[in-house]
C-alpha cells in the first residue's frame, strides 16, 4: 500500500486485535503517525475482549493525557474493563468524565449500570438505571440480573413486569435472569408463572438453561417430585447442570433412593466440570458410600480436573 491513512492503520490494528494477536496490534498502534478516537477505541476494545482489562484502562488514561475527547465507545470499553476488574474507584472516575451521559445513548447508560452493579454498588446502579430514557431489552436484562445477584429478587421481578408495561418484550436471556432471581429468592409460585408464560404469552420455547434454573428453584424449595417431572418433560436430554440441580435437592431433603438413581445418570455422562465431581463426592459421602466418594475425587485427579478455590477481589 503506497499511501496509508488513519483508516488503513486502524483497520490493520483491528484485524490483529480481532484474531487475538494483541502484541502485533499494539506494535502497529504505536507506529501510527496519526491516531483518532476510533484508533484508540479499537485498541482498547481488543484488550477488553481478551481480558486484558488493566491494559485497556491504561490506554484510556493515556487517551486523556493526549487531550483526545472520548466518545461513547471509549466510555463503554473503559466501563466494561472496570466492571470485569471490579475497580469501582476507576469506574467512578470514568463516570465523572462523562458529561450529560443520558444523551449519549442507552449503551453507555447500561454500561454504567453494569459497572456499579458488578463492583458492588447496586443502589447507584439502580439510580443510574432510572435515569436512562429509552431503555432497551438489554438494559432491562442487565438490571434484572444485577438485582438477582444482589439478592433483591422481588425488585428484579418488578423490573421484569415493568419492562412489559413499557412495551419491551422479554427475550430468552430475560427469562434466564428473572428465573435466576426466583430461584435465589425462593419464589416458587412466581417462578412457575413466569416459566409457563414463556410459551403461553411470549411464544418462546424454554431452552435447557431455563429448565435448569426452574429445576434448581423447585429442588431448593422441597419440590423434588415436580422437578423430576419437569426433567421428564424436557424436549432435549438433560445435561450435567440439570441433574446436578436435582441432586442438590436430594441432599437437602435426604432422598437417598432418588439420589442414587440420579447419580447413575450423572456418571454415565462422564462430567468434566470440577463442581459436579465435588458434588458427586459429597453426595456419596452423605450416603455413607466412602469408597465411591474417594473414587470421585480420584477421577478428578486422573483427568486433571481441579476445583479452583473461591476468592474475592477488593480494589
Amino acid at each position: 500500500m503506497p499511501e496509508k491513512n488513519v483508516v488503513s492503520w486502524t483497520t490493520i490494528v483491528g484485524a490483529y486485535a480481532d484474531v487475538g494477536d494483541l502484541k502485533t496490534a499494539r506494535i502497529f498502534f504505536e507506529k501510527m503517525p496519526e491516531k483518532n478516537v476510533v484508533s484508540w477505541n479499537c485498541m482498547m476494545s481488543g484488550y477488553t475482549q481478551k481480558g486484558e482489562f488493566q491494559e485497556a484502562l491504561k490506554l484510556f488514561l493515556q487517551m486523556q493525557l493526549k487531550g483526545l475527547e472520548p466518545d461513547s465507545f471509549s466510555f463503554v470499553s473503559a466501563l466494561s474493563a472496570c466492571s470485569n476488574s471490579s475497580d469501582l474507584q476507576y469506574g467512578k472516575w470514568v463516570h465523572y468524565l462523562i458529561r450529560d451521559w443520558p444523551n449519549l445513548g442507552v449503551i453507555v447508560g447500561t454500561a454504567l449500570v453494569e459497572m456499579y452493579a458488578r463492583c458492588g454498588d447496586i443502589n447507584r446502579a439502580f439510580t443510574n438505571f432510572i435515569k436512562i430514557g429509552n431503555k432497551d431489552v438489554f438494559c432491562y436484562n442487565v438490571m434484572i440480573k444485577s438485582l438477582a445477584i444482589h439478592g433483591r429478587a422481588k425488585d428484579a421481578i418488578r423490573i421484569f413486569h415493568q419492562m412489559q408495561k413499557r412495551g419491551q418484550n422479554p427475550n430468552d436471556f430475560t427469562f434466564s435472569c428473572v428465573l435466576f432471581a426466583c430461584s435465589h429468592g425462593g419464589l416458587v409460585e412466581e417462578g412457575r408463572k413466569i416459566f409457563h408464560s414463556m410459551g403461553r404469552h411470549f411464544k418462546l420455547n424454554p431452552k435447557i438453561e431455563h429448565y435448569c434454573v426452574m429445576i434448581d428453584l423447585l429442588s431448593r424449595n422441597d419440590c423434588l417430585e415436580e422437578g423430576l417431572s419437569l426433567i421428564n418433560e424436557m424436549p432435549v436430554e438433560p445435561d450435567i447442570a440439570t441433574w446436578g440441580a436435582l441432586l442438590g435437592g436430594c441432599r437437602e431433603r435426604g432422598n437417598l433412593e432418588l439420589a442414587e438413581s440420579i447419580l447413575k445418570k450423572v456418571v454415565e455422562l462422564k462430567p468434566k466440570e470440577p463442581g459436579v465431581h465435588v458434588l458427586l463426592s459429597n453426595i456419596y459421602a452423605w450416603m455413607g458410600q466412602w469408597l465411591e466418594a474417594f473414587r470421585a475425587r480420584e477421577v478428578m485427579e486422573e483427568n486433571g480436573i481441579w476445583k479452583r478455590t473461591g476468592s474475592s477481589i477488593i480494589q
